[in-house]
């Protein structure tokens, strides 16, 4: 098998309306055209979920993703000012 990249990480949420707002707004991520649940990263689809919704238990994601961006501190300043 050859893996030829990520396509995408799915993030559990409670409120995917509020999830994609913070990543679309903040972020400056689009939403993908695919799914009104996801918005696109360079290489990468983020798709949002809720598992309560589908009588599943929420269990927060531990896991953590990182972007790259040209100037850390600067981009740590701007989110936290969301």
């Amino acid at each position: 098998m050859h893996v030829e990249q990520v396509d995408f990480v799915s993030v559990p949420t409670r409120d995917r309306a509020r999830a994609i707002a913070w990543y679309r707004n903040v972020l400056e991520l689009p939403v993908s055209a695919q799914g009104q649940a996801e918005v696109e990263a360079p290489g990468l689809t983020l798709c949002f979920w809720a598992p309560e919704e589908q009588g599943e238990k929420f269990v927060p994601n531990e896991n953590g993703i990182a972007f790259r961006v040209a100037d850390v501190e600067a981009a740590v300043e701007e989110a936290r000012a969301a």
